[in-house]
């Protein structure tokens, strides 16, 4: 392993060193806690904890984002993060990436819920599906005759190394920036019509709507615990796609807590299930930078809860609406020490 370590280069282990492997030993010891950590999913216990976050609403909804990157530009946010400083660094995630990715990381298990996650097999089943729907949404982005990447920072993006890409012997490939990867190109693979491909048909408008706005709510209790929620009250007009933008400052052990997600729940309700009206989705914190902890906003789209509370007849008529929004901790297994202070920064809600 020390002739392993060693033999990186200083940008590889500069890479380590942002997640707190800045030796050879510290690396060795946390492959070691992920690999004999169990999978949360197993044979016993094939189900994930919450199919919601994976389901074709939640896919479609990030598909309907009109941008390749967000950023303080766009309201809306993106399909897929926004702008950092560095690769190592985590902003603001889109829709697809704050639910199905981070989720299956973290509820699999194991190496997938850690840096060393392209060990495990499934991860290969797993991030094959999200170039796919990569591809789907490129396909739309078409059809809408809108932009397929970033013309903001374009440059940079393009130009960003992939600092551990290697062919079977272990040496660096050729193709080692984002730019390389923007097409299938040469690859020599397709993906085969099927949902949601089929979207992207006849039904598509020719073009897509690009403003929307985006407020910031009041909070009520930012410091979240078991038995306290955040809270935050926005008033927004009916939409056809309605988002909510929450930051939250990263914990201590961010991998012990799920975040959940309702709009409008009812009022004193102890327990809610992920099949209720008010459910919109569940957000983790994947992946630790042990020198430089972030807050980070994730992407939770709305329109579906939105619209399921009104075939519930649990939502007001009108040209606007209060939404209150709550953000519920939930430790992961059984919880035998307090949990430590959570923060939310700021909810905010955009809509177009």
């Amino acid at each position: 392993m020390t002739a392993f370590y060693t033999g990186l280069s200083p940008a590889q282990q500069q890479q380590l060193t942002y997640r707190g492997l800045d030796t050879a030993t510290a690396f060795w010891t946390q492959a070691k806690i992920d690999l004999f950590g169990k999978r949360s999913l197993t044979q016993q216990n094939p189900g994930l904890p919450n199919p919601f976050v994976v389901s074709l609403e939640t896919i479609n909804s990030a598909l309907d984002t009109p941008y390749f990157a967000g950023g303080q530009s766009q309201v809306l946010g993106g399909f897929g993060s926004d702008y950092a400083a560095q690769h190592s660094d985590i902003t603001s995630k889109g829709i697809l990436e704050s639910l199905p990715h981070d989720n299956i990381h973290n509820d699999v298990g194991g190496f997938m819920g850690a840096f060393l996650s392209p060990i495990d097999p499934v991860f290969a089943v797993h991030h094959a599906n999200i170039d796919r729907l990569w591809t789907v949404w490129d396909g739309m982005q078409q059809i809408r005759r809108l932009r397929t990447r970033p013309w903001s920072q374009g440059d940079v993006w393009y130009d960003e190394p992939f600092v551990f890409f290697t062919d079977s012997t272990g040496s660096a490939v050729m193709l080692n920036t984002a730019g390389a990867y923007s097409e299938i190109g040469s690859f020599n693979y397709i993906y085969t019509q099927g949902s949601p491909l089929d979207m992207a048909s006849s039904a598509m408008t020719a073009t897509m709507p690009t403003e929307g706005r985006r407020v910031t709510g009041t909070i009520r209790s930012a410091e979240m615990n078991f038995a306290r929620p955040a809270v935050s009250r926005i008033t927004v007009p009916i939409a056809q796609h309605v988002r909510a933008h929450i930051t939250i400052e990263e914990p201590a052990d961010p991998g012990a807590i799920r975040f959940h997600v309702l709009v409008n729940p009812p009022q004193n309700a102890v327990t809610i299930e992920a099949t209720h009206p008010s459910y919109a989705g569940t957000i983790q914190f994947f992946g630790r930078m042990a020198n430089h902890r972030h807050p980070q906003t994730f992407t939770v789209p709305l329109e579906n809860a939105l619209e399921r509370l009104r075939r519930a007849n649990a939502l007001p008529g009108g040209h606007e609406v209060i939404l209150e929004i709550q953000v519920v901790p939930q430790a992961r297994g059984i919880a035998l020490r307090a949990m430590p202070a959570v923060h939310v920064r700021k909810i905010e809600v955009s809509w177009f």
